[in-house]
């Protein structure tokens, strides 16, 4: 029998690994619309920019 340990919630949960179970339904690849692309070059640019002008710049 597997042991019992306590989650987050103070709960029983078991610790068996076959106990949990992941399915993965993302569509492979996962398709991005075009807003979201936009969101992210949006938002991330710059981070992304200092990121990579970093790599270029050392040695």
């Amino acid at each position: 029998m597997a042991a019992q340990v306590r989650g987050p919630s103070g709960r029983l949960r078991p610790s068996d690994p076959e106990f949990w179970t992941v399915i993965n339904e993302i569509a492979d690849p996962t398709p991005i619309a075009p807003a979201e692309l936009d969101a992210i070059e949006r938002y991330f640019s710059a981070v992304l920019d200092d990121v990579f002008a970093s790599r270029k710049t050392s040695p």
